[in-house]
């Protein structure tokens, strides 16, 4: 009796096997483009209540990242793990009815709830937009994953995961974007208490903002000091400033900001600002 040459059978190889390396390098590259943006979006939204472009600052994407990153508080945390957790609960399960059953449940109630709020929302009521888009990123691949199996069921579920994509961006952005206007209301709030800033000028400024003042000095290599100004960023040399204005003001746009480097002519002195109490 003979043997088989060429030795024991190797295991087959299935279709769904998928590369850790492949799929690690995929969720970090895939991380990294989202925090990313989420922080260009969160910056973008902090300065356009003082009329600037956070493309026009010149910062650089690990800036970008800090930002978004910065944006992840504990309370977002269990969202992020219990989702992912309850996915595997059910998939876990040797009832495939019963797990058929579970994610088709959850899928189209999420989904539902999802376009019911956002007709309620086109309607003109009041409903948060991310909540909508969540429900349905979350809602709508479990729904289509039930018939992948089927003809054109693949394809239903890559659409579908496209539109999770989308989704998820989408609430990111729009996240960032409340949470950054919220910031530059808080400092427009706060801007007497800010860093408040003193100019040296060996000749005079058109500095025409409101409750900036000018000192004439009779002595030294500079003729004049202005005061008045807070400062609200400063990239390399740029200096930034603002004037100690309210937040409706900045909001109706009655503000402005004054960009000035520090040269021979020009000498920059950064003080704390007004304390309170």
């Amino acid at each position: 009796m003979s043997e088989n040459p060429s030795g024991p059978a190797a295991p087959a190889r299935t279709a769904a096997t998928i590369d850790p390396i492949a799929l690690s390098t995929f969720l970090l590259t895939s991380s990294a483009t989202v925090i990313i943006y989420v922080g260009w979006v969160y910056t973008d939204s902090y300065l356009e209540l003082f009329q600037l472009d956070a493309s026009a600052i010149g910062y650089r994407l690990d800036e970008y990242a800090l930002r978004g990153l910065n944006l992840f508080r504990p309370e977002v945390l269990p969202w992020l793990v219990v989702l992912p957790l309850v996915v595997l609960a059910a998939g876990l399960r040797r009832d495939v009815a019963l797990r058929r059953r579970l994610l088709g449940g959850a899928g189209s109630g999420a989904t539902a709830l999802g376009l019911v709020l956002a007709a309620v929302a086109l309607a003109g009521g009041s409903v948060n937009t991310i909540l909508i888009l969540l429900l349905i990123a979350c809602g709508l691949p479990m729904l289509v994953a039930l018939f992948r199996e089927r003809p054109l069921g693949r394809v239903a579920f890559i659409m579908a995961a496209g539109v999770a994509i989308l989704c998820l961006l989408w609430s990111a952005a729009l996240f960032a974007q409340v949470r950054g206007a919220e910031a530059a209301r808080a400092f427009a709030e706060s801007l007497p208490r800010r860093t408040q800033v003193s100019i040296f000028a060996k000749d005079q400024l058109a500095l025409n903002a409101v409750g900036v003042t000018r000192t004439d000095l009779p002595k030294g290599m500079y003729r004049y000091r202005y005061d008045g100004l807070r400062l609200l960023l400063s990239r390399e040399s740029k200096h930034y400033l603002v004037p100690a204005m309210t937040y409706d003001q900045w909001r109706r746009g009655l503000g402005r900001v004054v960009l000035l480097s520090e040269s021979e002519s020009v000498r920059i002195e950064l003080l704390p600002g007004v304390r309170s109490g």
